[in-house]
């Protein structure tokens, strides 16, 4: 059965279609709860089971798929794809903890994807908003959980033979970096409000998105110490569970990559710049016993600082997402905090000087 195109072709039959083998039962009622919009459309769905005789269950999911305007240009359809890969393909392989999927799909010829998970809400998490920092005590927890998943994933083979994760996943094969630093783009966004949080010496299109390049390709494909990387780790990904455990959505952009990936990416965007400057060097040195108490032969701080200083750059490409894509004052919080850590950690130097021979793979 075809993928549907709008809210309005998530239909019964369909939804029944899609959770056949869910193990749940046979659908026979459903009822939208709500549609959000953004990167992705993400719809809230009610779904009524029959379960043999009269009895009858309710169940609530979540559809992840791409209705909006832009989900066909500037290769989001490749991201959007990249989730439904890492659904079919890898969840359940390490230790990530990903809310549990009952569907994927993707069509090659129209490029329309979609997954069904499990509702989180049911779980009563926390989620992290952009535009209020988070305390240093989650942000260490959130280092935990990465250690863990980094520690679970350790130089794995797979990770280098796997066609998608060792190709850089969507952010190299959608071309991110292509739309985030063309003319139109840099054009529009340099005439947002968000623009005016941007320090005068970052405010060169060149200078962002060469070092972008740089870190996305050749850091990337360099490094030794390589793991599976979340790929987006910001702190808009991130939620905390009753239990105090913080653990991370959207998994489209998983890669091969760095631990310093994820770990920059999120205490960049996560902390306040204060509470960055004062607790990042400590944060680090967590994380870094964390992988040793996981048998892993962790790199020693020195050189884990040097490729931390390099990854936080990544984030500072939030001055450029598209505003259908997050609101102004979440980029306009994100892009302050990761400018700031750009300017206080020189990444585009370390960018620039490349991993030294230590970092390098053999």
């Amino acid at each position: 059965m075809r993928l549907p195109t709008s809210v309005e072709e998530i239909t019964t039959p369909w939804l029944a279609h899609a959770l056949a083998s869910s193990g749940h039962g046979d659908v026979v009622g459903s009822r939208i709860i709500e549609v959000v919009h953004g990167t992705a459309t993400k719809i809230h769905i009610e779904a009524t089971f029959a379960n043999g005789s009269d009895q009858r269950t309710r169940k609530t999911f979540w559809i992840k798929t791409g209705f909006e305007n832009h989900s066909h240009e500037i290769g989001q359809e490749t991201v959007y794809a990249g989730e439904v890969y890492y659904y079919a393909n890898l969840a359940g392989r390490w230790d990530t903890r990903s809310p549990q999927c009952y569907f994927t799909q993707r069509e090659a010829d129209t490029g329309n994807s979609l997954i069904i998970m499990a509702d989180l809400l049911e779980k009563s998490p926390r989620f992290f908003e952009p535009v209020e920092p988070i305390s240093t005590d989650l942000a260490g927890r959130a280092a935990a959980t990465l250690a863990r998943i980094h520690a679970s994933s350790w130089k794995d083979p797979f990770l280098k033979s796997d066609p998608w994760l060792a190709s850089g996943g969507a952010w190299v094969q959608s071309n991110v970096i292509g739309w985030l630093y063309s003319d139109d783009n840099w054009r529009l966004m340099s005439g947002l409000p968000r623009f005016s949080v941007l320090p005068a010496q970052l405010r060169d299109r060149d200078l962002l998105r060469d070092a972008h390049v740089r870190l996305i390709h050749d850091w990337r494909e360099s490094v030794a110490d390589y793991c599976l990387s979340h790929g987006d780790a910001h702190m808009g990904q991130g939620y905390v569970l009753p239990c105090g455990e913080v653990e991370f959505l959207d998994w489209q952009c998983v890669t091969t990559n760095s631990w310093a990936n994820d770990l920059a990416y999120f205490i960049g965007t996560a902390l306040s710049i204060e509470d960055r400057r004062a607790c990042e060097k400590d944060i680090l040195a967590y994380y870094l016993s964390e992988l040793k108490a996981r048998d892993v032969a962790a790199p020693d701080f020195a050189d884990a600082f040097e490729l931390y200083r390099a990854y936080a750059f990544h984030g500072v490409g939030w001055v450029c997402c598209k505003p259908e894509m997050q609101s102004e004052e979440n980029c306009a919080a994100i892009a302050e905090r990761c400018a700031a850590a750009v300017l206080d950690l020189d990444a585009i130097g370390a960018v620039r000087d490349g991993p030294t021979a230590r970092m390098r793979a053999a």
